[in-house]
């Protein structure tokens, strides 16, 4: 039986997850801005001109193909 809504402190755990989500941009950020070693601090940086390989995502078309048997 799970617990009522009334036992957890759903204040406390949207404030872990801002917190968490606000540590991972600033992590996020700062990956960027070692890429990009000459934007300025206060510039926002676009990642435009990055360039992926399609290899790195053909495991996604791979699992898509699978079908139910």
């Amino acid at each position: 039986m799970p617990a009522p809504l009334e036992a957890y402190n759903v204040k406390e755990i949207l404030q872990a997850i801002l917190l968490a989500l606000e540590r991972a941009y600033f992590v996020a950020d700062r990956f960027v801005r070692q890429r990009n070693p000459g934007v300025d601090r206060n510039q926002p940086v676009s990642t435009a001109d990055w360039t992926t390989d399609s290899d790195d995502w053909e495991f996604m078309v791979d699992a898509m193909d699978w079908e139910v048997v």
